[in-house]
């Protein structure tokens, strides 16, 4: 009569912690990449809201190149209204968003007299 042995083989075992290790390589970057994606989503449309406001405030009119930085716990972002959006941007590393002014493209900025949000500080062209 012929035995049969209980369990799994170290070779499956190993086998199926590789497939695992591989699988895992493959997900892990695309969930950091889903979760930074939202948080700049969570930004824009709370910079959305905070613009429709300062465009209520201000009768209706901003300026293009108007700067909106939004200020989290998960980060900067900042925007640039350019005809009548909000588009991604990059501030330079020099930037100081706490100061009242900040440097875009050459361009130098001043905070707004408008401070009606916690998180979002809103730019103009200095004249």
């Amino acid at each position: 009569m012929k035995k049969f042995k209980k369990g799994f083989t170290i070779t499956e075992l190993v086998i199926v912690i590789a497939v695992i290790a591989v699988l895992a390589a493959i997900l892990i970057p695309t969930f950091v990449t889903v979760f930074d994606k939202a948080k700049g989503s969570v930004a824009l449309q709370e910079t959305d809201a905070v613009m429709k406001d300062y465009l209520a405030y201000n009768n209706g009119e901003i300026e293009e190149g108007t700067i909106f930085v939004h200020e989290s716990e998960n980060g900067t972002y900042a925007f640039i209204f350019n005809e009548g959006a909000l588009g991604a941007i990059t501030l330079p590393v020099d930037n100081d968003t706490t100061d009242s002014k900040i440097t875009y493209n050459g361009t130098t900025y001043n905070a707004s007299a408008y401070d009606e949000s916690e998180k979002v500080t809103v730019y103009e062209i200095e004249e």
